[in-house]
């Protein structure tokens, strides 16, 4: 009996795991058809969270109710720049170290230097860029074109799917990257019994981030705790300003992908004349048919040009 009620609950487990994954897997492509807006979808609701933090999503010009005040932008930059400066100070004080021991930090150094000139000068305090992810999010975003032909809907779906799941991959590997580059040197100290004293003699405390602070991280407890906490903030400030910012252009370039495959499509399935032509050839006894449009044909096919080619106006623009 008891074996049996152990298996019962495995199996109940199993189920209702199973239902979790496939709701986060596949809830949005259930009911594409009720969603009327971009940021109602789930990866998308995914990314404006994380590019909220980084203060990169263009809350103003797409007038969505989850803005940062412009303090959230100023304590952006002085993180920043405090993580940056200090780690180079780090450098220049101990640069008679060897490369092998400087490697880590040299590497993130320029993984800092990376996300502050992404988050900080260019992209999210650019004009052009909250304007491109404004017309992106409202106006070429794939569903507000699905309704126009049943190969756009499908062509909708395949590219809801395809960013839906590359949006939960590249979050997933996100946050494990940032929870093993933090959790390493953490489980390092704690199986070398370094956490069982408060101020350490002859060694020092491994860490994510080295940096040259006013107190002393490597062998006193309380400052290295500090230190942990501000090296997972940063660790997941520099993650998100590379994952989600390249997740926004791979979503844009999916979107146009399918873009370019419905006006593929449109010009493929042209409709041909309905009726033939049959010409006779002179001083011959021969007759060459020749597929030839109507009057009332001719203004529909000029009106589908004309669509195409403003199709793909769009697009370019």
């Amino acid at each position: 009996i008891a074996l049996t009620s152990l298996q019962q609950v495995k199996n109940t487990i199993q189920i209702i795991t199973m239902q979790r994954i496939k709701k986060i897997l596949f809830e949005d492509a259930a009911k594409l058809g009720d969603i009327k807006k971009v940021t109602e979808f789930r990866y998308m609701r995914l990314l404006r969270v994380n590019l909220l933090i980084i203060n990169a999503w263009p809350s103003k010009e797409i007038g969505d109710k989850y803005a940062n005040s412009w303090l959230y932008g100023v304590l952006q930059i002085v993180l920043n720049q405090f993580c940056l400066g200090t780690g180079i100070l780090f450098l220049i004080k101990h640069s008679d170290w060897s490369f092998y021991q400087l490697g880590h930090m040299i590497i993130t150094v320029i993984l800092g230097f990376n996300a502050f000139v992404r988050i900080i000068i260019t992209l999210p305090q650019s004009k052009k860029y909250r304007n491109l992810i404004k017309s992106f999010l409202t106006e070429m975003h794939l569903l507000y074109f699905k309704d126009d032909s049943e190969y756009a809907m499908e062509i909708h779906r395949k590219v809801h799917s395809i960013s839906h799941l590359f949006t939960i991959c590249l979050t997933a590997q996100m946050i494990c990257g940032v929870v093993l580059f933090n959790s390493i040197p953490i489980w390092s100290n704690y199986y070398s019994g370094k956490y069982k004293e408060k101020n350490l003699v002859n060694t020092t405390y491994e860490s994510t981030l080295y940096l040259s602070m006013p107190f002393d991280l490597s062998t006193n407890l309380n400052a290295h705790i500090f230190g942990c906490f501000y090296n997972c903030l940063m660790s997941y400030l520099c993650s998100s300003s590379i994952c989600f910012m390249d997740l926004l252009l791979s979503l844009m370039v999916f979107n146009i992908w399918g873009h370019f495959k419905i006006l593929l499509h449109n010009l493929e399935t042209f409709p041909l004349p309905a009726n033939k032509v049959f010409v006779s050839m002179e001083n011959k006894n021969a007759r060459v048919s020749a597929e030839m449009y109507s009057e009332e044909e001719l203004k529909v096919i000029f009106e589908k040009l004309k669509q195409c080619i403003d199709y793909h106006r769009l697009i370019v623009s």
